[in-house]
């Protein structure tokens, strides 16, 4: 989800993907390009039915937010966790659409 700022992250510290194939966000944006939001947590409420922890249930809001290296790391562990699994049932909802239409 969202490779693009993903990668953006990772070059910052030298760190360079390779094998990177998949991102829900322009899987989601290909499928429905007039839709105004492609976010993990639309995008899970709108095709998985499911709610997800948002970054501010676990950061907080406003000027007392806390940078994500702050989070207590058991409120961390089910965010990421979460984010990832979510992605990943997604990719799997997703990519089938995808394949049907030989257009795209």
């Amino acid at each position: 989800q969202n490779l693009k700022y993903d990668m953006s992250v990772l070059t910052r510290y030298d760190v360079q993907l390779a094998g990177v194939g998949f991102d829900t966000m322009l899987e989601s944006y290909v499928l429905n390009s007039t839709a105004s939001r492609h976010n993990m947590d639309d995008l899970a409420k709108n095709y998985l039915s499911r709610e997800t922890v948002h970054y501010e249930d676990i950061a907080g809001r406003g000027a007392k937010q806390l940078t994500f290296d702050q989070v207590p790391v058991d409120d961390a562990v089910v965010y990421a966790a979460e984010d990832a699994d979510v992605t990943l049932q997604l990719h799997e909802t997703l990519w089938p659409r995808l394949q049907k239409e030989p257009r795209l």
